[in-house]
């Protein structure tokens, strides 16, 4: 009777490291997956800012086009408005026929 009451607790040891090993396996490769999950999210987001970092430096030059049009744009009508005004005052400054 001693001889199985040694054996089964050797037998209950055995499996449970058994069981142990296997659950460590299986927690190791849940860790992995997820390693690998956050690496493809990492490089997809990477790719985003690289091409997010491409429209903006599209759209900046974009902007710095428009605003060299505007300041062309604001000088000919300050111009324009000069003139405008020098006229209507050299009209006032004429006398009135009736």
């Amino acid at each position: 009777m001693a001889i199985i009451w040694i054996a089964l607790p050797s037998r209950f040891v055995s499996l449970a490291a058994l069981a142990l090993v296997s659950g460590m396996y299986t927690v190791r490769s849940q860790i992995n997956d997820s390693v690998i999950s956050l690496q493809k999210d990492v490089i997809s987001a990477q790719s985003v800012i690289r091409g997010s970092t491409k429209e903006l430096q599209e759209m900046e030059g974009k902007t710095l086009e428009a605003q060299s049009k505007l300041k062309v744009a604001t000088d000919e009508l300050n111009a324009k408005k000069g003139e405008y005004e020098s006229l209507v005052n050299a009209i006032k400054a004429q006398p009135r026929r009736y």
